[in-house]
């Protein structure tokens, strides 16, 4: 592998376990985020992984606004 793949490789992988944009940043040497976002890889599993929170959190919100305004029946 060639080192600017193992260097992507390691940006991707800051962020995939939590790192921010700025620290990943930081840590690459970058002078801004913009350039770790040319360098950054959202993989196809992580896509549906975040597609998957949101789905989630959209159901728990609609439950809980449902349970807040109950439909009245007369």
């Amino acid at each position: 592998m060639a080192p600017h793949s193992l260097r992507r490789t390691n940006i991707t992988w800051r962020q995939e376990v939590g790192g921010s944009s700025s620290e990943t940043s930081r840590i690459a040497g970058h002078a801004n985020t913009k350039m770790t976002e040319e360098y950054t890889v959202v993989r196809l599993k992580r896509q549906e992984e975040l597609t998957r929170r949101i789905q989630g959190r959209r159901a728990k919100e609609a439950k809980r606004s449902k349970n807040l305004n109950p439909v009245k029946i007369a």
